[in-house]
């Protein structure tokens, strides 16, 4: 009976949205879910659906009628996909193009919209605003289970329950789950590949992840390229935990040698277009930044090398001060909306510094595992390889790393460190969110 209940909030919302193809779409999430979930807490699956699918209806009644709130992108996919009936017919060379051209053209998310949207609108009367952003609705509650797998792996299950609840509907997720972006896909195949990293190791999996590597490349180039990683970490971390597989080192090395050699063959091509796709992505948004005079236009001024760490740094607690999007809100659900960006930065600022500070003030990362040492290696990479753009959103994909390494040191060091910590940093925020307005 417990699992019943999102299925009923979905057919509620259906009806008041007046149409059933939000009910086809989530339905098979829903489905997904409860075989990715067999065995867990019912309670996390319920609460963790149920609230994505609220938050998603509220937030997609904002794109109704191209317009849009907080997010371009959004209505940018609706205006282009949502009246579509059928997809381009030279869809297999458009697909592949993606990958023979090493081009960013974001060719399978694309296609997957289009052949939602196209479903839809022939076979459900139409593809409502709500019905495409259950979409990623979807696949961000499939995250969360995916992360629930993990979590309960890695800590005693008597923790993992407040844990995941907490980063579900408070983390960066909850919202970006709720928008039509692309993140949030991206971000539930690098937990699938997570997941595998901390599985026993075996072959098979090594073509997983390949696989998610490969289907993220499609929807993201240089998030697919960097997913490819994973495949090295996997085979290494588990080389040197067990003496039956030292024959992987030398796999490894040859491996590692061809990650030096593609990059150079590849320079010319996949670089300059990613960093292009890139520059031209944001060109609108950074340059609004930075002639407003407002932080990341100061720290994109300092020496170079410098500015990309503090960069990274303040991405962590972007957008700083949190209230900008609240102040610009006309309507209830922008309001929320302002809500949801104030939240979501807080807590990850308490969960990222709290690591970090912890880090520099015990002066050791001995409470890591070495798996969970090597992945916030990659994490802090991914994250200087983004200051190009300090969205959380482009990070949000190693994310989880991090909150896996806070949960750990929280664990370690106990509630004598930890609350203490909290406090201090609550009034060094409430500090800094003061000194910024008063010099601003």
């Amino acid at each position: 009976m417990l699992y019943t209940i999102p299925f009923f909030i979905l057919l509620i919302l259906s009806i008041i949205d007046g149409s059933v193809a939000p009910v086809f779409i989530f339905s098979i999430f829903l489905l997904a879910g409860l075989l990715i979930h067999r065995g867990g807490d019912g309670r996390i699956y319920v609460i963790v659906s149920s609230v994505y699918l609220f938050f998603s209806f509220l937030i997609s009644t904002q794109f109704e009628n191209g317009q849009y709130f907080y997010l371009y992108d959004a209505a940018h996919y609706i205006a282009d996909y949502g009246s579509l009936t059928d997809v381009p017919k030279d869809w297999t060379k458009y697909l592949l193009s993606a990958y023979t051209d090493l081009s960013d053209t974001n060719a399978l998310y694309n296609l997957l919209l289009m052949e939602i949207c196209s479903v839809g609108n022939n076979y459900f009367g139409g593809a409502t605003v709500f019905y495409i952003t259950l979409f990623q609705t979807g696949f961000g509650f499939l995250s969360i289970l995916v992360f629930n797998k993990i979590l309960n792996r890695l800590f005693k299950t008597k923790i993992v329950n407040g844990a995941l609840l907490k980063f579900a509907l408070l983390s960066i997720f909850l919202m970006y789950s709720c928008f039509i972006v692309r993140d949030i896909i991206i971000s539930f195949f690098y937990l699938l590949s997570l997941n595998v990293v901390f599985k026993k190791f075996s072959i098979i999996k090594v073509f997983y992840l390949l696989m998610f590597a490969l289907i993220t490349w499609g929807i993201r180039l240089y998030s697919g390229l960097f997913l490819l990683g994973f495949i090295l970490i996997y085979i290494y971390v588990h080389g040197i935990e067990n003496t039956r597989y030292r024959t992987l080192y030398t796999i490894f090395m040859a491996v590692l040698a061809a990650a030096f050699l593609i990059p150079n063959i590849l320079a010319s091509t996949a670089y300059e277009q990613t960093i292009n796709d890139i520059s031209l992505a944001n060109e609108h948004s950074l340059d609004a930044e930075m002639s407003s005079g407002g932080l990341i236009a100061r720290l994109y001024k300092l020496p170079s090398g410098i500015s990309q760490i503090m960069v990274g740094l303040y991405s962590q607690i972007a957008p700083f001060p949190p209230n900008g999007t609240l102040l610009r809100s006309e309507n209830f659900v922008q309001l929320i909306i302002g809500l949801l960006v104030i939240v979501y930065e807080f807590f990850w600022y308490l969960v990222s510094y709290g690591l970090i500070i912890t880090i520099v003030l015990k002066g050791t990362f001995s409470f890591l595992s070495t798996k969970e040492f090597i992945l916030l290696c990659a994490t802090v990479v991914f994250i200087l390889a983004n200051v190009a753009h300090p969205d959380l959103r482009r990070m949000m994909p190693m994310y989880p790393v991090i909150y896996i390494c806070y949960l750990r040191a929280k664990t370690t060091f106990g509630s004598n460190w930890f609350k203490p910590l909290r406090s201090n940093m609550i009034v060094i925020y409430l500090f800094l969110f003061v000194l910024y307005s008063v010099i601003k």
